[in-house]
């Protein structure tokens, strides 16, 4: 998809969240809903965030992430 002109990958977590990461996996971020928009996230969430992409995409076996949560509610 494409985020601020920026390709990225989205990453849906059931109803708990979405998430972005750049293509050169440099940038993450997650969308918080009491802000309505994407937010960045600090770099040190990118190795999780790519985990979770690369199981998603069954290219991982299931494993535990550690991925922040923020808004309060559920879609």
């Amino acid at each position: 998809g494409e985020l601020d002109g920026k390709i990225v990958q989205f990453l849906r977590i059931g109803r708990v969240g979405l998430y972005y990461q750049s293509l050169d996996y440099k940038h993450s971020g997650m969308y918080d809903t009491k802000l309505g928009k994407f937010i960045k996230l600090d770099s040190s969430y990118n190795r999780q965030i790519l985990k979770a992409i690369k199981i998603a995409s069954k290219q991982l076996a299931p494993d535990l992430l550690m991925l922040p949560l923020r808004g309060g509610k559920l879609w």
